[in-house]
């Protein structure tokens, strides 16, 4: 995912979730990926199924038509609503946990400097992770 890291809401082997295109993708393994990171040419699903019929393609997400259970990220990825708000984000911009999201959301991790949080060894690692990249900032 050349420095993109999946994260919860990135891909789930949660049965109980509904892996439904066009914003998610069931790897032959039965694990659930972010379509986004189908014809990546990076394997996601661990057995490499998220690449396969790709014909050097690169994948862009239709528009978003997500379900009254989801919430719409502003990179247009639809992820459950109860995702939003919870200190991870999800989004692969972040946005499900700054927009209306209150600010004293405990980090564990690293956080990043528009309160965003990433795991602890995200940080200083070589990888922007942080959508304001400040996770790479005074290495």
């Amino acid at each position: 995912m050349n420095g993109n890291k999946l994260g919860k809401g990135d891909r789930t082997e949660d049965t109980d979730f509904k892996c439904d295109p066009p914003n998610w993708f069931r790897c032959h393994s039965s694990l659930c990926i972010s379509q986004y990171y189908v014809c990546n040419q990076e394997n996601d699903c661990g057995d490499w199924s998220d690449e396969q019929l790709c014909h050097n393609q690169q994948y862009t997400p239709p528009p978003a038509n997500c379900s009254d259970s989801e919430w719409l990220c502003l990179d247009n990825i639809c992820i459950p609503s109860d995702w939003v708000c919870d200190g991870k984000p999800q989004c692969l911009d972040g946005s499900d946990e700054t927009l209306g999201c209150s600010t004293k959301i405990q980090c564990d991790g690293f956080k990043c400097r528009n309160n965003q949080c990433i795991p602890r060894e995200w940080y200083c690692d070589g990888s922007k992770d942080c959508t304001d990249g400040s996770d790479e900032v005074d290495c």
